[in-house]
């Protein structure tokens, strides 16, 4: 037996299709975004850069201490952003954690790849001038990155809506965990 939503012809099916396509357009477009969401993680992913480098550098407790605060900052951010988005919106969106708030979008992840680098070379350095450039450097690259991808995702969230998967992301953090290690043993 079929159901009423069942299409009976190629164009009652071509006619769904299109309805579909047009309610998600609408939702993307109608979806917003916390206030003050790029700067404010554009500030975290700075602060975590810039304690990261530093506390790499100094390579006592008080370092990794300062390392974990700025871990802690950023973490806060991405939960708050989460968070929000959900009570603004009340749904959530493919690809919004792991693409938008955590940034593993090729621009949000070369920008602080290489803000990080930078802040570190310039802790070991004593270049603490240059550390914080570095920071918000890669901050600011970070927050661009996300509002790229929430750009393209709204125009076409078909596309953008596949996120990383869990296993990558995990796979990203235990290489962020191995590294800081190792950074903090062999420097």
């Amino acid at each position: 037996m079929a159901s009423d939503l069942t299409p009976r012809d190629p164009d009652q099916a071509r006619a769904q299709l299109a309805a579909a396509d047009a309610a998600r357009a609408r939702l993307s477009r109608g979806l917003r975004l916390p206030e003050g969401l790029h700067p404010v993680l554009a500030v975290a992913v700075a602060l975590q850069i810039g304690t990261a480098a530093v506390g790499i550098a100094q390579q006592t407790a008080a370092g990794m201490g300062l390392l974990a605060a700025g871990l802690v900052a950023f973490v806060g951010v991405a939960a708050w952003a989460l968070l929000r988005f959900r009570q603004i919106n009340g749904v959530r969106v493919d690809g919004f954690a792991s693409q938008l708030v955590l940034g593993t979008g090729a621009l949000a992840t070369g920008a602080y790849a290489y803000g990080f680098i930078a802040a570190t070379w310039a802790a070991f350095e004593s270049q603490w001038w240059l550390v914080v450039v570095a920071a918000v450097a890669g901050g600011a690259g970070y927050a661009l990155g996300a509002r790229q991808w929430w750009r393209a995702y709204q125009v076409d969230p078909a596309a953008r809506a596949a996120g990383s998967s869990p296993l990558v992301l995990a796979v990203l953090a235990l290489s962020a965990v191995v590294g800081f290690v190792v950074l903090a043993v062999v420097g």
